[in-house]
């Protein structure tokens, strides 16, 4: 009987830890199997011209601004953290373009708007920095996949950013250490931003994910990406961790007087 009621709580404790830290997938998009075109040629993809599919990937081009987006919604709430991915990300060129990725709450995502909490991606000679993490011997043409972990704080505090980058090429990498305070898209943090609540989505009503270049270079920058990701990771309820304590202690319990 005992036997039976151990292995009872640890069926218990086993589930409770299957519970923690759910993932809800937003939209998981890889452009390899796309026709070269328009984006919205793919399922749940917009932008304007300077971003299209082209050779498998989304691609942007060109020294102009541009936006991108995916209709996917999501409405995080605090402690919960939007994972998106970059997979196969190239960069070409010299143009010193700047790149932006991020969410927002935005519905039309059009005229100036950017994402509102994100980062930017930038190069100077063989360093790429994105998120506060620095691939230190970055080449033109190296492929990476790149993680951006954006972390929703209480309601008034903004977000906190960390990321990862794998170079594929070279196979080093690299991560941004301590986590990016109330990070927005303009590489800053801290509160003096001037960035009202509602620009650090502390409302999350219905968030999307986009992406701007900024075409500020001589118009020979190409950036490549091959597939993108988002999911969002919940912060397990205090119930769950309460139901994985119980299991924790019936089962100290148990084997002790067994």
């Amino acid at each position: 009987m005992k036997k039976k009621l151990i292995t009872f709580a640890m069926t218990a404790v086993l589930a409770c830890i299957g519970t923690t830290g759910s993932a809800q997938v937003i939209f998981n998009t890889d452009f390899g199997s796309s026709a070269d075109g328009a984006t919205n040629t793919v399922s749940g993809w917009e932008s304007q011209p300077v971003w299209a599919i082209s050779g498998g990937n989304i691609q942007f081009t060109g020294n102009s601004f541009g936006r991108a987006r995916n209709f996917g919604t999501f409405a995080p709430n605090v402690g919960d953290t939007v994972r998106v991915i970059l997979t196969d990300l190239v960069r070409t060129g010299d143009g010193g373009e700047i790149y932006r990725f991020g969410i927002a709450n935005d519905a039309e995502h059009t005229g100036a708007n950017t994402p509102m909490v994100g980062t930017e991606a930038t190069w100077s000679g063989s360093n790429f920095v994105i998120g506060g993490a620095t691939d230190t011997a970055y080449n033109s043409g190296d492929l990476l996949t790149i993680q951006m972990d954006f972390t929703r704080l209480a309601t008034g505090s903004g977000w906190n950013l960390t990321t990862t980058i794998n170079n594929t090429t070279d196979g080093s990498n690299f991560a941004s250490g301590t986590a990016l305070t109330s990070f927005n898209t303009d590489g800053q943090t801290g509160a003096g931003l001037g960035l009202t609540a509602s620009e650090y989505i502390d409302a999350a009503g219905s968030l999307r994910y986009g992406m701007r270049g900024f075409g500020g270079g001589a118009g020979n920058d190409t950036l490549d990406i091959g597939g993108i990701s988002l999911e969002v990771i919940a912060v397990p309820e205090p119930s769950t961790f309460a139901l994985l304590g119980l299991g924790v202690l019936s089962l100290a319990l148990l084997r002790r007087r067994k």
